[in-house]
């Protein structure tokens, strides 16, 4: 399981060795999971732009992000054609659709009248909206923040893509999906359920999809995402990539290694030797 931040592209662009190691990878045998916490591409967005970047074919059912296990674990538990309340991109939205459920959003997307605002506070909520949905939304607004709270105190199912509350750009921490989610649970008075990555759904979720055994994985990530974090949560192996200059040694990691690359070619020695 490769986290593809980090691990295979880094700011857009890919780590170099990547895309040899992923050919190393393959030739032996082993089956390359992506995952990612991602809210703003879906699958198949993010296998093309894997595909472009390294050069190697990435089919979309090879990736995962949060949104597709949210996806995935809300069209277990709700009747198809169930409408979500969605409070997110198009990415989330989309994954939503092929789940085989109906997300909506809120009418209002910009300022309310007053009069709008009496409409949102009485009995013009959809009935059939089984659950809310929260992911990084670069739209969001006020009137997202109270509809999903009201239909969250109505008894809907809450849940949320991420914990993740800041991602990097450049030197900036800028707020992600975690401030979003926050906003909705203090508006609602109640905790989402973090069903995608670092939780134990995520994981559960991959593990049925791909039919894994939990002994024969290992999971690479960078100690600045949650791949890491979600690895030794869920108790499969995991090897940290040192990409981003820092220390492993503070980490319970089996491997730590500087690159994909260098952890593929000390794996194939030790093959070879063996």
């Amino acid at each position: 399981m490769l986290s593809i931040e980090g691990v295979i592209c880094q700011n857009g662009a890919p780590v170099p060795g990547a895309a040899e190691a992923l050919g190393s990878i393959r030739d032996s045998g082993k089956k390359a999971i992506f995952f990612s916490d991602d809210d703003t591409q879906t699958r198949a967005q993010l296998a093309g732009t894997l595909q472009g970047l390294l050069n190697i074919p990435v089919a979309p059912d090879e990736v995962v992000t949060s949104t597709s296990v949210v996806a995935s674990i809300l069209a277990d538990s709700l009747e198809e054609g169930s409408k979500v309340y969605t409070v997110g991109e198009p990415a989330l939205m989309d994954e939503l659709k092929i789940a085989g459920l109906f997300p909506v959003s809120s009418p209002y997307e910009s300022h309310i009248t007053p009069a709008d605002f009496a409409r949102l506070a009485g009995d013009s909520f959809d009935p059939n909206i089984r659950a809310v949905c929260v992911g990084y939304d670069s739209h969001f607004t006020y009137t997202k923040m109270a509809a999903a709270s009201l239909y969250v105190r109505r008894g809907c199912r809450f849940c949320c893509t991420s914990p993740a509350k800041y991602v990097s750009i450049g030197t900036s921490q800028m707020p992600w999906t975690g401030c979003v989610c926050e906003a909705v649970e203090s508006a609602s008075d109640t905790r989402a359920e973090i069903l995608g990555a670092p939780s134990q759904p995520f994981m559960d979720c991959i593990l049925n999809q791909f039919q894994l055994d939990k002994s024969r994985i290992l999971l690479v990530g960078t100690q600045l995402d949650a791949g890491v974090a979600l690895g030794e949560k869920c108790g499969v192996d995991v090897c940290c990539i040192a990409s981003h200059g820092e220390a492993t040694t503070q980490q319970k990691s089996r491997f730590a290694c500087t690159s994909l690359k260098a952890l593929v070619d000390e794996k194939l020695q030790e093959s070879q030797a063996e």
